[in-house]
């Protein structure tokens, strides 16, 4: 992992906590330098509503349902649960890499199986219909 993909991973789990702003490119990630440490004073770890709350913020599309579903893909199917950094960049860090783009797919696939049971059968897919937007980004 370079530290430019850590940055930004970095970066994108400080605005799920609400202590920053969004970096767009190396930059502003630089001109943040300052806060992107991880400092004993930070909580270094995301709960539900930081998901819901700041998704619109992190990939810039106003999807609350995706959020809970990305939280509950990182806290493992545990509600009410705490996610921690390394957890985040677990999840995070493949969808960043260019390294292997058939893990996308899979981790998409994971996702959207929102039972947990290894598979999407029709009561998932007409829940993901309902909550997706069609013209965002996520839909």
């Amino acid at each position: 992992m370079t530290s430019d993909e850590f940055g930004y991973i970095l970066n994108s789990f400080r605005v799920f906590e609400g202590k920053e702003t969004k970096s767009y490119c190396k930059r502003d990630l630089l001109n943040n330098a300052d806060i992107n440490h991880i400092r004993p004073e930070n909580s270094m770890y995301l709960e539900e509503h930081n998901f819901v709350k700041n998704f619109s913020e992190v990939f810039e599309t106003e999807n609350p349902f995706f959020g809970k579903l990305l939280y509950l893909h990182m806290a493992k199917g545990f509600d009410k649960g705490k996610v921690s950094f390394l957890r985040y960049l677990e999840v995070l860090y493949p969808i960043c890499s260019g390294e292997n783009r058939m893990n996308h797919n899979k981790i998409v696939f994971n996702l959207l199986d929102l039972d947990l049971d290894g598979g999407l059968n029709i009561l998932n897919l007409l829940t993901l219909q309902k909550n997706f937007f069609p013209k965002s980004k996520v839909g």
